[in-house]
């Protein structure tokens, strides 16, 4: 078993700075406990700026830490209690319900946390019908306690793997369950249709368009199965035969044929290498001289209040003026900075402070209403060199704004 720190640390712990980093809203909670919170309106309150952060972390030296849960932070807690939770997921595992290698938190009794991304159109809360022996959820205003922070018997929260397994998504099947445990308990239901109960006439399309999702995501067959009864007997007014469900959930690769099978195999383009080294070369179009290339996305990341905006800023400059840039060259030509923490004032006058002249081709827009069509379209209409958004997350808004891949896909339309 861990054991306590020997003495309290004086300043905020590595494992929540890490955290906070990756976007974790955190909060302190009184030292050695699960409760109750040091701060006042916690679920809105709870934060990942880092200064505020720390200065929680001097107010109180040997505080515990908890990640505050919901949409708003965008993560959510599988709580697994202990041997009884232990066996419950065992059980799920038999049946084909594998859980994912998403960061676990170990905690006492040999209990564990598993964090997931919240998911999109479910609300998840902590009230929901237990989902099975040992298992508990925390969502909306709820937290979880995060290493290394100290349980009342002495054990020191840690987590399952030391390279803290990235937050994953929760599988189909599991967020079905949620949903299901989440209805009413059967004696509390009322004759009404349930919110968003799918009636006649829709019941079968949607069962069918949920199992062709779990297929493409590789689910096995007992695992859609199980998660098509569960959809059925939650949402369907009134439900299919569950002979019916079954055979959706054996028969739909089969039924829909257009739709990839996750066993399926693509049939692969391969080039010889001659051809590609006969190939002329394509030059690369530089907007910045080894490290920005025209038509593509590129995301500046860093700690809190380094000065990215004000990098951000100088290139632009450089690029308005074809100036070099910490001594590389950059492709002349007009900027738009969209700017969506400040006014245009503001970020006029720290321009004007870089040495900015009123000849220097650059677009400041500071409209609240900015979305991804709206920057796509003063891309169209101003053609630039170099567009600038800060921050991105301001505008993309991605369920995970660390993730490189996901902000990408939602500039798809502003690139090229």
């Amino acid at each position: 078993m861990s054991t306590a720190p020997q003495s309290a640390p004086d300043t905020l712990p590595i494992e929540i700075e890490r955290l906070i980093y990756e976007g974790y809203r955190v909060l302190p909670v009184k030292s050695g406990q699960k409760s109750p919170p040091l701060i006042d309106d916690w679920p809105h309150a709870a934060s990942f700026d880092l200064q505020i952060v720390d200065t929680w972390a001097r107010q109180w030296p040997a505080c515990n830490w908890a990640v505050c849960c919901g949409g708003e932070s965008g993560i959510w807690i599988l709580d697994v209690d202990g041997d009884a939770g232990l066996g419950t997921v065992a059980d799920w595992e038999n049946q084909g319900f594998a859980l994912p290698a998403t960061r676990t938190v170990l905690t006492s009794k040999g209990g564990r946390q598993l964090h997931f991304k919240y998911p999109e159109g479910l609300e998840i809360r902590p009230s929901v019908r237990k989902l099975g022996a040992g298992l508990d959820v925390r969502g909306e205003a709820s937290y979880g306690m995060l290493p290394p922070s100290l349980h009342p018997s002495g054990w020191v929260y840690q987590f399952a793997d030391d390279d803290q397994n990235p937050v994953l998504s929760a599988p189909e099947w599991l967020l079905a369950k949620i949903r299901e445990a989440s209805q009413p308990a059967p004696a509390e239901r009322s004759t009404a249709a349930p919110a968003q109960a799918v009636a006649k006439g829709g019941r079968t399309d949607m069962l069918v368009s949920l199992a062709g999702s779990m297929t493409r995501r590789g689910m096995t067959p007992a695992a859609i199965e199980a998660a098509l009864l569960a959809e059925n007997a939650a949402r369907c007014n009134p439900p299919l035969p569950e002979s019916k469900v079954r055979k959706i959930a054996a028969d739909i690769p089969a039924r829909y044929p257009n739709e990839p099978s996750a066993l399926s195999v693509p049939t692969l383009a391969l080039t010889h290498l001659s051809a590609i080294l006969d190939a002329p070369d394509c030059p690369i179009d530089y907007i910045w001289q080894g490290r920005l290339v025209a038509g593509t996305a590129s995301i500046l990341v860093a700690k809190p209040k380094v000065g990215k905006s004000t990098l951000a800023r100088n290139l632009c400059l450089c690029v308005a003026r074809g100036d070099p840039f910490m001594g590389w060259l950059c492709k002349r030509g007009a900027v738009v900075y969209v700017g969506l923490e400040e006014r245009s004032q503001d970020i006029g006058r720290d321009f004007r402070g870089l040495g900015a002249k009123g000849t220097d081709e650059i677009y400041i827009c500071d409209d609240g209403r900015a979305s991804i069509a709206a920057v796509c379209e003063l891309i169209r209409e101003k053609r630039p060199v170099l567009c600038v958004i800060d921050p991105l997350q301001r505008l993309t808004h991605v369920k995970d704004g660390q993730s490189y891949s996901e902000n990408y896909n939602a500039l798809g339309a502003c690139r090229g």
